[in-house]
C-alpha cells in the first residue's frame, strides 16, 4: 500500500511540474515581445528553476523508484505541495496576461 500512495504523489509531482514548464512556455509565447514589461523581473530566474526542478524530479524518480519508506511519502508530499504552489502561481499570472490581452482587442 506505501508503494502505490508513494506512486500516485511521485505521479502527480510529475504531471504538475511538467505541466508547469508548459505554462511557461505558454505565458512566453502569448506575451509579445512588445509587452514583456508585464512579466516581472523574477522569471529568468523562474524558469531555469522549474525546468532544472522537472528534471532531477523525472531523474529521482527512476532511480530511487524501489526504495518506498513512510520518509519517502513525506518528501514526495511536500514536493507535491511545492508543484502545486508553483502551478498555481503560473496558472494565476497566465490568465492575468490573457485577461490583459484580451482587453486590448
Amino acid at each position: 500500500m506505501l508503494e502505490f500512495i508513494t506512486d500516485i504523489i511521485v505521479g502527480l509531482n510529475i504531471v504538475l511540474i511538467l505541466s508547469s514548464v508548459f505554462l511557461v512556455l505558454e505565458i512566453f509565447r502569448s506575451v509579445g515581445r512588445d509587452d514583456l514589461y508585464v512579466l516581472a523581473k523574477g522569471w529568468k530566474y523562474l524558469v531555469p528553476a522549474v525546468i532544472i526542478m522537472a528534471v532531477l524530479r523525472v531523474y529521482d524518480f527512476f532511480i530511487e523508484y524501489s526504495i518506498y519508506t513512510s520518509s519517502r511519502v513525506v518528501q514526495e508530499s511536500m514536493y507535491l505541495v511545492f508543484t502545486v504552489f508553483l502551478f498555481s502561481g503560473l496558472l494565476v499570472q497566465y490568465l492575468a496576461i490573457k485577461k490583459t490581452l484580451d482587453s486590448r482587442e
